[in-house]
C-alpha cells in the first residue's frame, strides 16, 4: 500500500491533463534482465538435513528473464513495476537396501511487483519492493527401479492460497545500481532481500516451497524519453 500511494503521489506531482502522458514517457525506462533466485535459511537447512540423511542433492542455478517498467520522478526517485520469476531447479538421488530413487524438481513462480527506490549517489538506489503471486508451474520427474514418471502441474492462485495455505504477498528491500553504457542505455544490477514469508506456520519440508526468496538481477535498461 505504501508503494502504491507513493507512486500515485509522485505521478500526480508530474502534472496533469494531456501533458502527463508525455512527461511519463520522457521519464520512463524499460529493463530486460536475468535474475537468479536465492533462498532463506530454513530452505538451506532442509537441504542440509536431506544430505545428512544420505540423499544427494544438486541445486542448479534458477535463472529467468524478467521485465521492468520504471519512471523517474521528483528528487530522482525511481518507481515502477516488474514481472519476475522465482523458483528452484533441484535434482536428488538416494539408495536404500538396493533400491534407487532419482528425482528432478523444477518450480517456477510468477510475480507482479511494484518498487520504489531513492538515490544514494553515484548510480546507487535503495528502497522497497512488494507484489503478489500470479501463477506457477511445477515439473516433477521421478525415476526408480520400475521406470520413470513425469508430471507438469499448473499452480493458480487458489492452489497457492487455499490448498497450499500460502500467502500470495511478497515484500522486501531492493538495491539498484545503474551504469551508463550509452546516453540512453544503462547496465543495471539489482539485489533483492525478501523480508516476508509465504507461511509463518508451515515448514518448507511440508510445502515444498522456500518460505522466503532473494534474488540477484543483471540487465540492460533503455530510456524511452530524452531525460
Amino acid at each position: 500500500v505504501i508503494i502504491i500511494l507513493s507512486i500515485t503521489q509522485l505521478f500526480s506531482q508530474s502534472g496533469g491533463g494531456s501533458d502527463i502522458i508525455k512527461k511519463i514517457v520522457d521519464n520512463s525506462s524499460v529493463m530486460v534482465s536475468m535474475n537468479q533466485s536465492f533462498y532463506d535459511k530454513d530452505w538451506n537447512d532442509l537441504i542440509d538435513e536431506m544430505e545428512d540423511e544420505g540423499v544427494s542433492v544438486d541445486q542448479n542455478p534458477f535463472r529467468r528473464i524478467n521485465f521492468t517498467f520504471m519512471g523517474q520522478f521528483q528528487g530522482d526517485v525511481l518507481g515502477g513495476f516488474k514481472y519476475i520469476k522465482y523458483g528452484f531447479d533441484m535434482e536428488s538421488s538416494a539408495q536404500s537396501y538396493g533400491y534407487s530413487l532419482e528425482s528432478e524438481l523444477d518450480l517456477e513462480l510468477n510475480f507482479l511487483k511494484l518498487f520504489l527506490t531513492y538515490p544514494l549517489g553515484n548510480g546507487l538506489y535503495f528502497g522497497v519492493e512488494g507484489g503478489y503471486f500470479l501463477e506457477g508451474k511445477a515439473k516433477v520427474k521421478v525415476t526408480n527401479d520400475y521406470g520413470t514418471n513425469s508430471e507438469t502441474e499448473t499452480i493458480d492462485r487458489d492452489d497457492w492460497t487455499d490448498e497450499g495455505e500460502l500467502s500470495e504477498f511478497d515484500y522486501g528491500v531492493l538495491g539498484q545500481y545503474f551504469f551508463n553504457i550509452q546516453p540512453k542505455l544503462l547496465l543495471t544490477v539489482e539485489g533483492y532481500y525478501g523480508l516476508s514469508k509465504f507461511s509463518e506456520d508451515i515448514d518448507p519440508d511440508e510445502t515444498g516451497v522456500p518460505n522466503t526468496y532473494h534474488y540477484l538481477n543483471l540487465g540492460l535498461t533503455y530510456k524511452l524519453g530524452d531525460k
